[in-house]
């Protein structure tokens, strides 16, 4: 992220104290989509589910550009997107291994609609007794409003904040922007922690917070129940007076600009007093309280606003500041952007975005000095996120997608579904169909079909592999699944297999994954996919460090590459793609054998494997273990020089649900420049590897 005037923000040491923390926001406009947005901004994992159809209606609030609406960038920053028809039973049977997984629901329908749907919290915490349902309504989930549409405006008005907002001889005046919306969105935040403070501090279970937009409403405008209850009076509209103090208002400069005066302890009323001119009211009695300068307020702003009106707008404010009185500007957004402790603090800050390049809006909320929190990316487009939630992570296979999106019951990204399904699903490059002669070899068309047709089947036969739960298929098993011959699979396997992606058991001729999968980006055909979950993570990473990330796995004594991201954006697979490494050379090799259990890794330092790549590299074992031991107890690895002379990386391990290093994530520049960074970006790294580990299911313990 940069200021809006192009400085670049130093990469925040982590996503935020929430990474770890996984969201569902079902929740529409506005306050409970801004409470999964805060969280998100701290570093949750926010999933944000849309109807496939319907969609949003915050995609079309507010202003547009190109279609494109600028509320939604903001809001819905920091979520993956998915499309999801909640109220077909197949949709809320997905929602529910969703919630399996999440430790926070929040919707904001009318109450009564998620059990409709049997989505109510009977039914989400028996997948999840640790979940923690939020459920922002306009009335709450009880009493007699409970089933009233609550916008924001009829919150407003209901509160007494109309009432007492306006000119005196005028109207009651509602604010021109979500107000209740918004103070009930950070409420829900709150009581989102609160909740999950209670279940993971005090070993207690999920519950369900109420919240109703009209109570944290009701909080803001202070004892006006207190001074009904004990004292009769109704707050009554004032414009912009005060019934507490003055001067208090706005007020015209000479050169057509407003200024805004507070004066809520009496030295800085005193101060104005002497700044105008009139020190003598000042030591009137009825000075020294704010009641009492209150009543007499006409007086004094008659006073102020004659003083100000004489005045440009940059005389008044320099007056105001030597006199140490409090005043502002008032402010639009033009204003805003350009005022300097704004873009000093990056009170706004510089997103990139597909659609518009970059856009400009708010940081986060607040300046957390360990743990800050930033923002990865802006709203996405429908369905973005759909195939790697739907088939990486909940593990349907595609013939289930495609059936879903069919009924309406999913909502998949435009484009070619099928590709990018395939490539979310078992990591298959799509270059790998462009390259079908080099995997399957010369003639394969013409043994499998026409060359469209033989990539396609190739990569079915793949997929079985990726579904079954079996360490090993047969021909016959394959052929069944696919309805082909048996004839086709052979072949189709054989050419496999003679490229040593594929492994024969002689014995009982079934066929298993081979060692040289890697080639083709498949380390991982299950349904949790390394390559297709590492993907975003390599991205963010290059978004938060501007350095080259990769993605590796461990092959035997060896580490193998299987995906990198660049610099400028580029998505490519690295050319030393199945290009095996030593374990002991550099520091992504040296973040995988580091985590190792203790007798593999002994086993490892004992084979005698330990070569030198550069003089940099330790060839020691008692060396090379003490450094080991280092790096097990920071969490990483940094190496200058040492398989590359001419690079710098930082890497840590990414691990599986059974505590076992899966892989390793590292990033890495030039060594003149990767010096000063690899501090900042070891954090940034740790971060993304436990965000990665956790998405891969695991729940912090190592295997040893």
């Amino acid at each position: 992220m940069s200021s809006p005037h192009g400085r670049s923000a130093s990469p925040a040491p982590s996503d935020g104290p929430l990474q770890g923390l996984r969201v569902i926001d079902l929740a529409t406009i506005y306050a409970g989509p801004l409470a999964a947005q805060l969280l998100g901004d701290f570093g949750a994992d926010v999933v944000k589910v849309e109807h496939p159809r319907g969609l949003d209606g915050l995609r079309g609030h507010g202003p547009q550009k190109d279609g494109a609406g600028l509320w939604w960038k903001m809001l819905s920053r920091n979520k993956r997107t998915v499309g999801i028809n909640l109220s077909d039973p197949a949709g809320s049977a997905l929602l529910l291994r969703m919630a399996a997984d999440a430790d926070v629901v929040i919707e904001s329908f009318r109450p009564g609609t998620l059990e409709r749907w049997g989505l109510g919290f009977a039914e989400l915490s028996q997948a999840n007794p640790g979940l923690v349902l939020v459920r922002v309504s306009g009335f709450g989930q009880t009493g007699p409003y409970a089933s009233r549409p609550g916008f924001g405006t009829l919150i407003e008005a209901m509160s007494g904040f109309a009432a007492m907002t306006g000119e005196a001889d005028g109207p009651p005046v509602l604010p021109p922007f979500g107000l209740a919306d918004g103070i009930a969105g950070i409420t829900a935040a709150m009581a989102t922690l609160l909740a999950l403070y209670h279940r993971d501090a005090s070993g207690g279970a999920g519950q369900v917070v109420d919240l109703s937009v009209l109570e944290p409403m009701i909080t803001v405008l202070g004892p006006q129940p207190s001074a009904y209850d004990q004292l009769g009076e109704v707050p009554q509209r004032h414009g912009n007076r005060s019934s507490n103090n003055a001067p208090r208002n706005t007020y015209l400069t000479a050169d057509g600009r407003w200024v805004a005066v507070s004066s809520s302890a009496t030295s800085i009323a005193q101060r104005i007093m002497g700044l105008i001119g009139r020190p003598e009211l000042a030591a009137e009695p009825w000075f020294t309280t704010g009641s009492g300068r209150a009543a007499h307020a006409e007086l004094i702003d008659g006073l102020v606003s004659e003083w100000i009106a004489g005045r440009t707008r940059d005389e008044v404010l320099a007056a105001f500041e030597a006199a140490d009185a409090a005043i502002a500007p008032v402010y639009d957004a033009a204003d805003l952007t350009a005022d300097p402790h704004v873009i000093a603090r990056e009170v706004l800050t510089r997103v990139p975005d597909p659609d518009f390049g970059s856009v400009l809006m708010q940081n986060v909320i607040a300046r957390l000095s360990a743990t800050p929190g930033r923002i990865r990316f802006t709203g996405r487009a429908a369905g973005a996120d759909s195939d790697d939630i739907l088939a990486g992570e909940l593990g349907l296979d595609l013939a289930e997608v495609e059936e879903l999106r069919a009924r309406g019951v999913v909502r998949l990204a435009s484009g070619n579904r099928q590709d990018r399904y395939v490539e979310g699903r078992a990591g298959l490059a799509g270059r790998i169909r462009e390259q079908w002669q080099t995997v399957a070899g010369k003639g394969a068309s013409s043994q499998t079909g026409e060359s469209s047709s033989g990539v396609e089947r190739a990569l079915d036969v793949l997929q079985c592999f990726g579904r079954s739960g079996q360490a090993t298929l047969g021909v016959t098993e394959i052929a069944d699944e696919l309805g082909i011959s048996k004839a086709v699979v052979h072949r189709t396997l054989s050419a496999f297999r003679s490229r040593g992606f594929l492994e024969i058991d002689e014995s009982t001729h079934r066929y298993r994954l081979g060692p040289q999968i890697v080639l083709l980006g498949l380390q991982y055909l299950d349904r949790i996919d390394v390559r297709s979950l590492g993907r975003r993570t390599l991205a963010d990473l290059v978004a938060a460090t501007d350095e080259t990330a990769t993605l590796s796995v461990r092959v035997g004594w060896t580490r193998v590459y299987i995906d990198q991201v660049t610099p400028n954006r580029d998505v490519k697979m690295v050319v030393q793609l199945g290009e095996p490494f030593p374990l002991h050379a550099g520091a992504s090799s040296k973040a995988l054998l580091a985590f190792l259990p203790a007798s593999e890794q002994e086993e490892y330092l004992a084979s005698g494997s330990l070569s030198a790549m550069t003089p940099n590299t330790i060839t020691d074992p008692d060396r090379l273990r003490k450094e080991l031991g280092a790096i097990r107890a920071a969490g990483f690895a940094v190496s200058f020089s040492e398989r590359d002379t001419s690079a710098g990386s930082v890497a840590a391990p990414v691990f599986g649900h059974e505590g076992a290093p899966l892989g390793v994530i590292s990033v890495s520049g030039p060594v003149e420049r990767f010096r000063d960074e690899a501090q900042a970006a070891s954090q940034t790294l740790l971060a993304a590897a436990h965000d990665l580990s956790r998405r891969l299911g695991y729940r912090g313990k190592r295997a040893e």
